[in-house]
């Protein structure tokens, strides 16, 4: 993307963009002096070094995995004018530059402390549970607020809850969100901070507007990533989730995923009540046909659903996993179609058929998965 319309409001009617070699933007808007102007500098593994506009700016600094644990801001771009027709942007640097870190279970954020003029000021806490970030607790010299996030079906912080009293509670920080993550109504800036799709943990940033999504920075207002993508998954390095966030989240900046899609369930449970049936038909006391074909057939449900379940998340336009859902129904179908041969007394050579039919889908899909693998793995 080299162009778009005016995203905000601000400075000209329209945003300019360059980008590097390697796909990372570089700046906006950054020939006049403008509101709208930005530079993005990045390091040798293209991790956003500094993002800076006249207003506000900050530093970034990463552990070895990628994860940012250092944001220094007090950083901003000035416009020196050399002469009527042209000028240039310098940095300022104020002397006090206040500093957040951040701490890290895996690659969820559990704490951050915010630190100006020698001396934290700000330590904030987040509890994980089953959704994400179940509680917030801050706490300042003024004494520790505790909350607790609302979120909506996408994963987004449209509200957050805290004790009020003894025996009530009130509602706070309400937010309502576009499509793309901008914030319609409510604050677009302060606590919270974790806000579009903010179960994942995706931090917002103020001083430049964009959302830190581990290993990339996003950009809601344009609905574009400002780097490419790592992993380069979809045929648009660049889009959010290919244009499709009203059903899809970016957990970790490189890939889509169906957020809470019910199949990724179904497709577990069917790997858990078929393992269950592996280890407990042979103790059962079917004929030997129907326990090989019992065997055989939930094998076959069970390890063609547990791949298909996390093949590469839950996308129902990629082929391979079109292919492997496929293999699941497959085997699925003829566990029922067995279970139905038991009661209607069917021979054991089509039960033997079955069997035999069922462990060549799941074959076929153990091979596919093996494949897709090894060609990770080669990239």
């Amino acid at each position: 993307m080299t162009v778009s319309p005016s995203l905000d409001g601000m400075g000209p009617s329209s945003w300019s963009y360059n980008n590097d070699i390697l796909g990372n933007r570089t700046d906006r808007n950054y020939t006049t002096s403008n509101a709208a102007a930005m530079r993005y500098d990045w390091d040798v593994l293209n991790r956003a070094k500094n993002i800076l506009k006249p207003s506000s700016g900050a530093s970034y600094y990463y552990r070895a995995d990628g994860m940012r644990t250092e944001k220094v801001e007090g950083i901003n771009l000035s416009w020196v004018q050399v002469s009527r027709a042209s000028g240039y942007y310098d940095t300022n640097t104020a002397s006090n530059r206040p500093t957040t870190r951040y701490f890290y279970d895996g690659q969820m954020p559990i704490e951050e402390d915010y630190t100006t003029g020698g001396s934290v000021t700000k330590v904030t806490r987040n509890a994980l549970g089953a959704r994400g970030i179940d509680m917030i607790s801050v706490t300042t010299s003024s004494g520790t607020n505790t909350r607790y996030p609302i979120y909506d079906g996408h994963g987004n912080c449209i509200a957050t809850l805290a004790k009020s009293g003894t025996n009530s509670y009130s509602m706070g920080d309400w937010r309502t969100y576009d499509v793309w993550g901008s914030v319609r109504s409510g604050n677009t800036t302060g606590d919270p901070t974790k806000r579009y799709v903010a179960n994942l943990g995706h931090q917002a940033d103020d001083e430049s507007d964009l959302i830190y999504m581990r290993a990339r920075y996003y950009e809601p207002a344009s609905g574009r990533f400002v780097s490419e993508d790592p992993a380069m998954d979809g045929s648009n390095w660049f889009t959010y989730c290919d244009s499709n966030s009203l059903n899809f989240v970016d957990e970790s900046g490189e890939y889509k995923i169906k957020h809470k899609s019910w199949w990724n369930y179904g497709q577990l449970m069917g790997y858990v009540f078929g393992l269950g049936a592996v280890i407990f038909a042979p103790l059962t006391g079917l004929d030997p046909a129907k326990k090989l074909g019992t065997v055989a057939s939930m094998l076959a449900m069970s390890v063609a659903g547990f791949s298909a379940a996390l093949s590469f998340g839950s996308d129902y336009q990629d082929p391979f996993k079109m292919a492997a859902w496929m293999m699941a129904g497959l085997s699925g179908l003829s566990r029922a179609i067995l279970s139905m041969a038991g009661s209607l007394s069917w021979s054991s050579k089509a039960i033997y058929s079955l069997a035999a039919a069922a462990v060549i889908v799941t074959t076929i899909n153990v091979l596919m998965i093996m494949g897709a693998l090894f060609a990770l793995e080669i990239e």
